[in-house]
C-alpha cells in the first residue's frame, strides 16, 4: 500500500481557508485516527476542539493554537496554506482519506486474523465473530477500542447530541409504555434485564415491546432458546390482529372476523421483513449467540436485542457450577451490548423459592445466578401478576418493579395485560 499524504495536507490546507470545507469534513465524520500522518491527526483534533470551543478557524488563530500546545509550528502552518485549493475538491478528499484509513485498517484486521484462522485450537466461530466485529467498525467509520482523550470524547459527544436534535431521534429505545420509560428506556450498551417466574408473562412483555419497536421502524433480533420462532409468530400475530392466542391451536373455531383480524395481523407481521430476525436454534451458546449477533448487526443492522432466557443460554467452556456458567453469559450479554451499541434485553427466571412466601414479589437474591446478574446489569426489574397466583383474580393489573437501575430511580411501573391477545396496556390512573 502506497504510503502518502499529500492528499491529508491538502486536505487540511482547504479546511483551516474555507469554512465550507471544514462543515464537510465535521459533517462527513472525519475523525483524528482517519489521518495517516500523526502530526496532521493532531492539528484536525486541534481544529475540532477549535470549533467547540467556537475559536474561528483561519490561519492566524490555527498557528496561536498550535504554537501553545506544540503541535506544529508556524512556518508548517503557513506551508500548508500557500496553495489555493478548490472547495468543490473537499468532499472528494473526506472521502479519499476516510478511504485509505479502511484499506490499512483492513489489512491489519486480516493480518491480525490469520494466525487464529491457522491456529487449530481456535473456534472458527469465534474467529468470524471477531473479524465480524472489525469489519462492522470500519463500515462504521469507529476507531479500534483503547482509550480516547477527553476531547475526542467531546467532541463525539457534541456530533451525537446535534444529531438527535436534527433528526429529533433520541438515542434510546423506549419500551412503548410511558410508566415503563418514566423509569427506563432502553439505553444502547445497556443489560436490561427482566426476572419473573414461569407464565408470568415475561415473553408477552419482551414481545409487546419488540412489537412497538418494529411499528416505529425499528431492527430487533430475538434469540429464543425456549419457545419456537412459530409459537413466537402466534403470540405477535396474536397481539397485532387481537385475536386470542389460544385459539391460534385451533384456527378452525375462528370467527369470520377473527380470521380476517388474523390475516391483517399476519400482513403486519409480514411486512416486518428483516427487521425483526428470531433465531430458536436449541442449546445455543453464548459464543455462537454472539457470533450471530454481530453478523445480524453487520448486514441487516440492529437497535434491540432480546434474549429468552438468560439461564438457558449455554457455554462452550465448562464451568464447575451452573452459576459459573450463569455468570459468565450475564458478563458475556454485557459485554455484546457494548460490543453492538445496542440495548441487550434478557429475560430471565426467578427460584421457586419465591411463591412460599407471604410477599411473592420477586427480590434481586431470586433470581438464579442473581450476584453476577446484578453486578453486570444496568437495568433489572420483575413482574409480579395477582391473578398468576389466585386464577379466580379479576385483576389484570402486572406490576413492573424496578430493583436496580443505573440511569434513575427504583419503584413500581403498573401495566395491564389482557392475557387472551397476550397484549399489554398503560394503566390508567
Amino acid at each position: 500500500m502506497v504510503n502518502d499524504t499529500s492528499i491529508e495536507s491538502t486536505l487540511l490546507s482547504s479546511v483551516i481557508q474555507n469554512e465550507q470545507s471544514l462543515s464537510a469534513a465535521i459533517n462527513n465524520s472525519l475523525k483524528p485516527f482517519h489521518f495517516e500522518s500523526t502530526k496532521f491527526g493532531e492539528l484536525w483534533n486541534l481544529i475540532l476542539k477549535m470549533v467547540i470551543d467556537k475559536i474561528p478557524v483561519e490561519m492566524v488563530t490555527v498557528m496561536e493554537e498550535s504554537d501553545k500546545r506544540k503541535i506544529s509550528n508556524k512556518m508548517q502552518i503557513v506551508n500548508l496554506c500557500t496553495d489555493t485549493v478548490l472547495t468543490s475538491n473537499a468532499e472528494y478528499m473526506i472521502e479519499q482519506v476516510i478511504e485509505r484509513w479502511r484499506k490499512r485498517e483492513l489489512s491489519k484486521l486480516i493480518s491480525a486474523t490469520i494466525p487464529s484462522i491457522k491456529d487449530a485450537s481456535a473456534e472458527s466461530s469465534y474467529v468470524i465473530a471477531n473479524l465480524s466485529k472489525g469489519l462492522i467498525d470500519l463500515e462504521g467509520n469507529s476507531e479500534k477500542s483503547g482509550p480516547q482523550t477527553a476531547a475526542e470524547i467531546s467532541i463525539d459527544w457534541e456530533e451525537e447530541k446535534e444529531r438527535q436534535i436534527v433528526l429529533k431521534d433520541s438515542a434510546y429505545i423506549s419500551t412503548g409504555f410511558k410508566s415503563m420509560n418514566y423509569y427506563a428506556s432502553f439505553h444502547p450498551q445497556d443489560l436490561i434485564v427482566c426476572g419473573g417466574r414461569p407464565g408470568s408473562a415475561k415473553t408477552a412483555l419482551a414481545l409487546n415491546v419488540a412489537l412497538q419497536n418494529l411499528n416505529t421502524g425499528k431492527k430487533v433480533s430475538i434469540f429464543s432458546l425456549e419457545m419456537s420462532k412459530n409459537q413466537l409468530a402466534d403470540r405477535m400475530i396474536s397481539v397485532l390482529g387481537n385475536v386470542p392466542a389460544s385459539l391460534l391451536r385451533k384456527p378452525y373455531l375462528l370467527s369470520e372476523r377473527q380470521l380476517d383480524n388474523l390475516h391483517k395481523g399476519r400482513a403486519v407481521f409480514e411486512g416486518f421483513g428483516s427487521n425483526l430476525l428470531v433465531d430458536d436454534s436449541p442449546g445455543l451458546t453464548i459464543e455462537k449467540l454472539r457470533s450471530r449477533a454481530i453478523n445480524i448487526k453487520r448486514k441487516h443492522g440492529l437497535d434491540l436485542l432480546i434474549v429468552d432466557y438468560l439461564q438457558l443460554v449455554r457455554t462452550e467452556t465448562k464451568f464447575e457450577s451452573k452459576v459459573n456458567e450463569i455468570a459468565h453469559v450475564s458478563s458475556s450479554l454485557k459485554n455484546l451490548a457494548k460490543e453492538l451499541n445496542v440495548p441487550v434485553f434478557a429475560l430471565a427466571q426467578v427460584s421457586r423459592s419465591v411463591d412460599s412466601r407471604d410477599n411473592k414479589r420477586p427480590i434481586m437474591n431470586d433470581l438464579h445466578g442473581g450476584g453476577s446478574i446484578e453486578m453486570d446489569s444496568d437495568c433489572v426489574f420483575f413482574l409480579y401478576r395477582e391473578k398468576y397466583y389466585n386464577p379466580n383474580s379479576e385483576s389484570n393489573k402486572v406490576e413492573i418493579i424496578y430493583a436496580k437501575n443505573r440511569h434513575g430511580e427504583v419503584g413500581t411501573a403498573h401495566l395491564l395485560f389482557q392475557e387472551k391477545t397476550m397484549m399489554f396496556y398503560e394503566a390508567l390512573g
